[in-house]
């Protein structure tokens, strides 16, 4: 049976009467089993139909399914409707239960698990001071107003973004696994903020110059588990290392005679693999640290965070210095910046993306002649600047036979904790 209107074509498939428009489908019972039964079928790319309907519980339901044809796609539909909604147990749609199930459903790396594992909190948090316990109760409302509160408490826009990810993630993900949750994100909007930023002098971020980034590893060497965090921050202030890189590089990565390390395995993105020249001091440091296990940093783990005995330290040696751990990474790109470096080769150095397309396509070069410009344009500057600091590490012998304490006895050594 087929007939045509207005570009509408009716068809008969199955037990059902299908009429076309465009890429949109409705769909009707045309046999005493089916009568009653109405949906609607748009075709949103090859493989892909979205289904609106009301199911046999007389429930709006809104789904996406996964067919290569109409006729797939009305018997799918039929089942997602009719077919097992008696069927289903009772599901507990507690929040937190939802988020636990989406976050055991991701395979990313386990820092991606651990920040949305944090994020989703907040919000679970926040619906529970709003009285929110089930999943369903969520509407796009809450969301918007979890963002707008957000922005009230001087949260920048791609702040909030990145807080609301997983949120909008969870539920698209439950709306297409459960029939009876709804996605509260469809038409979320990011809030409007402030773009008022008045002068001050103190604008931009602290970092710890050349000189003082040398002084606090000077300091260090004199405390008694000083050793432990030294090659640490020595890579993260003097190397432009991530605070990651720093505490997976191994000895094996490390080359002293040529003074270099390589940066790979598990790391950022293709561009933070690579093997850079180390300042001249970075070296010695290197050399004086006994190598007791296969990673330079070794004492650390998640019980004894590395992080914060590096905070402790930098408490301990300035208090109120203001930079926090993975701070000590700016020194060299902000030294570069000021000093008007080699653009380049600092990106190259510290593992940036290269910012423009030039750099990004047209430049080449093998990995030997980027590392010379990295040693001519980076390196030797910094080891002119580092020249004093060199000397006074030098004079002090050897970092491997154990902390030196200070020749009078009247001097006070301050204890730096091994972990935090």
């Amino acid at each position: 049976m087929t007939r045509s209107l207005k570009n509408e074509v009716t068809v008969q498939v199955a037990n059902y009467l299908v009429t076309k428009k465009g890429k949109a489908f409705s769909i009707v019972g045309s046999v005493p089993v089916t009568k009653g039964r109405r949906f609607r079928l748009v075709l949103i790319r090859p493989g892909t139909y979205r289904l609106s309907g009301r199911s046999c519980t007389d429930l709006r339901v809104r789904n996406w399914i996964k067919a290569v044809s109409i006729d797939e796609a009305i018997e799918e539909a039929e089942r997602v409707l009719y077919g097992f909604r008696s069927e289903q147990p009772v599901l507990d749609f507690a929040i937190s239960k939802v988020c636990t199930a989406w976050l055991d459903s991701r395979t990313c790396t386990k820092e991606s698990i651990r920040c949305y594992r944090q994020f989703l909190g907040y919000f679970v948090d926040w619906l529970q001071g709003e009285g929110l316990t089930q999943f369903d109760q969520v509407r796009p409302e809450h969301l918007q107003r979890y963002a707008k509160n957000l922005a009230n408490g001087g949260m920048t826009l791609k702040s909030i973004k990145h807080y609301c990810y997983p949120v909008r993630a969870v539920a698209k993900w439950a709306s297409l696994n459960w029939i009876q949750v709804r996605d509260f994100s469809v038409g979320f909007r990011l809030p409007r903020v402030s773009q008022e930023i008045r002068f001050s002098e103190g604008q931009g971020r602290p970092f710890l110059a050349l000189d003082l980034a040398a002084d606090f590893l000077l300091w260090l060497r004199e405390q008694p588990n000083g050793w432990r965090i030294l090659p640490g921050v020595a890579l993260q202030a003097l190397c432009g290392l991530r605070v990651r890189e720093a505490l997976r590089l191994t000895w094996a990565k490390v080359d002293l005679d040529r003074r270099t390390i390589v940066v790979d395995g598990v790391v950022k993105n293709v561009h933070s693999v690579r093997r850079i020249p180390v300042p001249e001091l970075v070296g010695a440091i290197l050399s004086s640290t006994p190598r007791v296990a296969e990673r330079v940093v070794s004492s650390y783990d998640q019980s004894h965070p590395y992080g914060k005995a590096v905070a402790r330290a930098l408490n301990l040696w300035r208090p109120g210095v203001g930079i926090e751990p993975k701070g000590l990474r700016r020194t060299i790109p902000s030294e570069a910046a000021l000093r008007g470096w080699h653009r380049l080769a600092l990106e190259r150095f510290i593992g940036h993306s290269p910012v423009s397309i030039t750099d990004r396509h047209y430049v080449g070069g093998s990995v030997s002649d980027m590392e010379a410009l990295m040693r001519a344009e980076i390196v030797e500057k910094a080891d002119e600047l580092l020249m004093q600091p060199l000397d006074k590490w030098q004079q002090n012998g050897n970092l491997a036979t154990g902390p030196k304490m200070p020749k009078s006895s009247e001097s006070k050594v301050l204890q730096l904790p091994f972990c935090a």
